[in-house]
């Protein structure tokens, strides 16, 4: 998935850090990135959705989707900051994400146990964030992962 190129996002260009993904899920992988800035980011690329050039459909549908994530404003739902396509015949999407200093596996790996009363603080704020918050905006997630934010102690 990973590629030497830069991938051109429609604000910055990214090039990726390493050789493999930190994080690969079913339909995507999360590599580590430096913008223009020097600043890391997290590219979450899309391996099994890509879009044929000529698939205009398509292209609008995922931007249409990418602007309506990018109206949540939430402490726990990370926002997007950018997005493109890989180049190439088939278009592969991504977006480009803020890198958290901490995430769920993380603090599991240190940790090795959270308790019950540990537990439910975290899937309460991330239960608000997708039913009260995301919801009542009438955006529905395509998957849902746990990091750590501010507001969530340990």
């Amino acid at each position: 998935m990973n590629d030497p190129k830069p991938l051109r996002g429609g604000l910055d260009q990214y090039e990726l850090i390493g050789s493999q993904p930190f994080a690969i899920g079913r339909t995507s992988a999360c590599s580590r990135a430096l913008n223009s800035q020097q600043t890391i980011v997290c590219i979450k690329q899309f391996s099994q959705q890509p879009i044929a050039s000529g698939d205009s459909d398509s292209h609008e549908e995922f931007a249409a989707e990418i602007t309506a994530r990018q109206t949540l404003g939430h402490p726990n739902i990370l926002p997007i900051l950018d997005f493109g396509y890989r180049e190439g015949p088939e278009k592969e999407p991504f977006l480009v994400l803020p890198l958290c200093d901490h995430d769920l596996r993380t603090v599991l790996a240190k940790k090795h146990f959270v308790s019950h009363a540990n537990a439910l603080p975290i899937l309460w704020q991330v239960a608000r964030a997708i039913d009260q918050y995301a919801h009542g905006l009438g955006v529905i997630h395509g998957d849902v992962e746990a990091t750590q934010s501010s507001a969530v102690e340990f």
